[in-house]
């Protein structure tokens, strides 16, 4: 199969687009906020040191780190990829629901949050072999491809548009020539992050099951 064959017979898979969709919708908030914005809302909102807020970062990132390989061995180990996936993304978007919803969390509190929103995007490792499953084997390196841009793609996209909208919802703050955002315009900011874990897990919930075999035969 040729490389444009290949990318034709990916692109032409329904469940390729929406495991397309759930990968980037899945690691954008994670990636949005721990690798630019979370630091800064610590310490502009929370008023920690820089130091102490890249701390709580952290663990979003051990957990995402640490997610990925358990979920998809107990993806592998239980014969499915919708429903682990579909859980994951699930407690995703609820725990960003609570960071939004609930005020006044502990230290610690916001530490296993953070972290349990890494660990759960961590399921969208699970989305690699899914889509895999799905497509025909001899596109295995193209339909990866594909969903690995939605992975980077989207987070590029979300990290510029949480700066998009904390300018327009800025009060005109300003510290040694950096711009000071107030908590009303990182809510506003962030209620995007949830909204992106809800679409993932539309968009999971909408997959076909594949009991962790190949849909296609290698001569289909």
């Amino acid at each position: 199969m040729s490389p444009r064959q290949s990318l034709k017979r990916v692109l032409a898979e329904r469940d390729t687009w929406l495991l397309f969709f759930a990968g980037g919708l899945i690691a954008a908030p994670v990636l949005t906020f721990a690798g630019l914005w979370g630091v800064p809302y610590l310490v502009q909102v929370h008023g920690l040191e820089r130091s102490h807020a890249a701390g709580f970062t952290t663990a979003m990132l051990l957990g995402f780190a640490i997610g990925g390989p358990l979920l998809g061995a107990l993806s592998d180990r239980v014969g499915r990829r919708k429903l682990p996936y579909l859980g994951a993304a699930l407690v995703h978007a609820v725990g960003w629901a609570s960071f939004l919803l609930i005020d006044n969390l502990s230290a610690t509190a916001l530490y296993l949050l953070f972290a349990l929103i890494g660990f759960s995007a961590g399921g969208l490792i699970i989305g690699f072999a899914f889509a895999r499953e799905v497509n025909h084997p001899g596109a295995a390196g193209t339909v990866g491809g594909v969903v690995n841009m939605a992975v980077l793609g989207f987070a590029a996209i979300q990290q510029s548009a949480v700066g998009w909208i904390l300018d327009r919802n800025w009060q005109g703050a300003m510290i040694e020539g950096a711009r000071i955002y107030d908590a009303a315009a990182y809510h506003a900011a962030f209620l995007w992050l949830a909204i992106s874990g809800v679409g993932a897990v539309l968009a999971v919930a909408l997959t076909r099951e594949t009991y962790c075999r190949l849909r296609f035969d290698s001569d289909d």
